[in-house]
């Protein structure tokens, strides 16, 4: 923060005197750009916790339009600081109310659509576009914005990981709830979504987002003949075997919502032999065994799939018999009595 306002920050009415000063720099050059850096900077470091944000919100939340009119000033860092103090105020339902009155989604697509110069900014931006869709009605803000889901899907191809990240994870949101689908499909979501499924990447927390966005848009029939025209059947076979059990929990489930369809269970045999490897594991997670359960049985409605020598009746691991009685077979069973003499 600038030497000579380095008091206005303290005291009861902190907040409130940061965003006066705001509003009275505005985007500026020289001085008053680096004025208004510090402040945002700071405003933003406070807006850490509730009673702030609230605080920030005062006055019918008239900080929302000032930090909207900073996202298009010349400098960068006080583009950044403004797109990262809308993605604090998003994770209230004030600071929800807030932006879409100030119509701030448009120009925060818009530093990622144009795409903005700045890395930092299109981070901080796809930032504040995740911190919307964390909550129904702030996908409901988001949807109301042309392009959005198009914007995000093509994000997914930006060359700063956090921008992906962050676009990946808003995306995964809105198509849970069946939002943008049919725009998430034209703009060529899927295909994009497999290349962030690829074993070579391996970043875990990005594959489990990839994963989950698959899953919500193969809830929906486009989104079933998407992922089959283009063979992902073979990448989630692979991530089944992985060993993180929550990476092989989204990949059965991404697999029971594909075999749905007569054309998944069609292209589903590979799939069998992981799946039930899912079930006879020595500690099985409940939610795993679920969705391992579920594929399994929309897959075995394919004669050729039903007939597959997996499929028939399993021993458990305590080689219980299936018929649930009290009597065990023992693992390694005695040798027959020696012939008499």
């Amino acid at each position: 923060m600038a030497a000579t306002h380095s008091w206005i920050a303290f005291g009861s009415r902190g907040v409130t005197k940061l965003i006066e000063s705001i509003s009275v720099s505005g985007a500026g050059e020289g001085a008053l750009a680096r004025e208004t850096r510090a402040n945002l900077a700071t405003l933003h470091s406070l807006l850490s916790n509730q009673e702030s944000k609230t605080q920030a919100l005062a006055n019918d939340g008239a900080v929302v339009p000032i930090l909207t009119r900073l996202l298009l000033s010349e400098d960068f860092e006080v583009r950044r600081q403004a797109a990262l103090n809308i993605s604090s105020l998003a994770l209230i339902y004030q600071g929800r109310i807030a932006i879409a009155d100030a119509s701030s989604v448009p120009e925060i697509i818009g530093r990622l659509s144009q795409p903005d110069p700045s890395e930092l900014v299109r981070e901080a931006s796809s930032a504040a576009l995740q911190s919307l869709s964390e909550s129904r009605d702030g996908c409901s803000v988001l949807m109301r914005a042309d392009r959005l889901v198009a914007t995000l899907t093509l994000s997914l191809e930006d060359e700063h990981m956090p921008v992906v990240r962050n676009s990946l994870s808003a995306l995964a949101n809105i198509l849970r709830l069946d939002l943008g689908v049919e725009e998430a499909l034209e703009t060529g979501v899927t295909p994009l979504l497999a290349k962030l499924m690829l074993p070579d990447l391996r970043d875990v927390p990005l594959l489990e987002k990839a994963l989950q966005a698959l899953w919500n848009l193969a809830n929906t029939p486009g989104g079933k003949r998407s992922a089959i025209d283009i063979g992902i059947m073979d990448l989630l076979t692979l991530h089944m075997e992985a060993r993180s059990a929550n990476v092989r929990r989204l990949a059965a489930g991404c697999t029971m919502a594909i075999t749905i369809d007569k054309q998944g269970k069609m292209q589903s045999m590979q799939c069998a032999e992981p799946l039930v490897e899912m079930l006879l594991e020595s500690d099985p997670d409940p939610a795993t065994v679920r969705d391992a359960v579920g594929a399994l049985k929309n897959m075995s409605e394919y004669p050729k799939v039903r007939g597959c020598s997996l499929f028939v009746p399993l021993r458990r691991r305590d080689d219980t018999p299936p018929n649930n009685t009290n009597t065990r077979i023992p693992a390694h069973p005695a040798p027959p009595p020696p012939p008499p003499p």
